[in-house]
Order: structure tokens, then sequence, then C-alpha cells
């Protein structure tokens, strides 16, 4: 029996590997991708390190991007946005918010992109620009549609505006 479970999970193992082998980079923006482990993370706890597969598919766009670990004043201050967001936020980035990934070399502070389950957005990951998040708020420039946190507001309050404004974004694209 023991033989058999060991098998058994060697050949899952392998099978999964072998799956991953197969990804593309635009396959970041496919719900299967992510599949749902997300769901079992805590909201105010999807604050990473970017992974390999996002870095190769932002590469093209933004040559000189680079995974970096989230600095622990910015972990602090997401986890504080999400946890004293409204509830309508927190719920709409518990349920639609894969992670928020931390990189160097965006020409903006954050960008947002939208996951999909054929045509229909279903959640998204956005990217976090440590450089440019360690400026004062007032110096946040997000790319896209998004609007810049409005002036005087602590970081905090900054971060969860960006994060409302990302999630916003990404549902329109």
């Amino acid at each position: 029996m023991r033989s058999l479970r060991w098998t058994l999970g060697a050949f899952l193992l392998l099978a999964a590997l072998a799956g991953c082998a197969t990804w593309q980079p635009k396959d970041v923006q496919t719900v299967g991708f992510w599949a749902l482990g997300w769901h079992y993370t805590a909201t105010q706890n999807r604050i990473q390190r970017a992974i390999p597969p996002v870095i190769d598919f932002l590469r093209p766009r933004y040559p000189d991007i680079r995974a970096v670990e989230p600095p622990k004043d910015l972990g602090r201050d997401f986890r504080a946005a999400v946890l004293n967001a409204p509830a309508r936020l927190q719920r709409h980035l518990d349920r639609r918010m894969v992670a928020a990934m931390t990189v160097t070399g965006l020409p903006c502070a954050a960008e947002s992109f939208p996951v999909r389950d054929g045509k229909e957005t279903v959640a998204a990951f956005f990217l976090l620009d440590v450089t440019a998040l360690a400026k004062p708020p007032a110096e946040w420039r997000p790319c896209g549609p998004v609007a810049p946190p409005g002036a005087g507001e602590d970081r905090v309050a900054a971060l969860r505006a960006l994060l409302s404004g990302l999630m916003d974004a990404a549902v329109k694209r």
C-alpha cells in the first residue's frame, strides 16, 4: 500500500510539473493559470514578490522589470489598507484580487492586469513598484486609467485608493 501511495504521489507530481512546462507568458491572464489557490490566502496577505511567469509576461513591455521582496513597511501598509477598507472594497478585493506582486522597473507606481475565464474578466493581479511607492503618495503615478491618490492622504489611505482604482481598471479591460 505504501509503495502504491508513493508511486501515485510521484506520478501526480510529475504530471503537475509537465503541465507547468507548457505554460506560456500570456497564460498569466487566464484563471486556469491561477487555479483557486489564491482564495485560500487572506486578502491582506496577498502581497508577494512577483513570480517568474509574471516577470516573463511583462519583460517584452518592461525590459528592466525585476521581482523584489515586498519591503516590510509596504507589507504593513498593504495589510492595513485592506483590513481598514470599507466592507464593499474588502469583498471586492477578496473575491477578485489574485495577488499584489512587488517589482522594480515599472515606469509607474502600480498597474493591474485582468485575469479572464474565456472572455469574462473574473479577477486581477496587481504590480506594485517598490521604488515608486517608497516616495510620498503625492508622487505616485499609476499606469493606465487609474487616478493618482489625493493630495494629503496618508500612505495607508493612498494605498487603499490605489488598490480600489487598480481593481476598477482591471475589471473594465
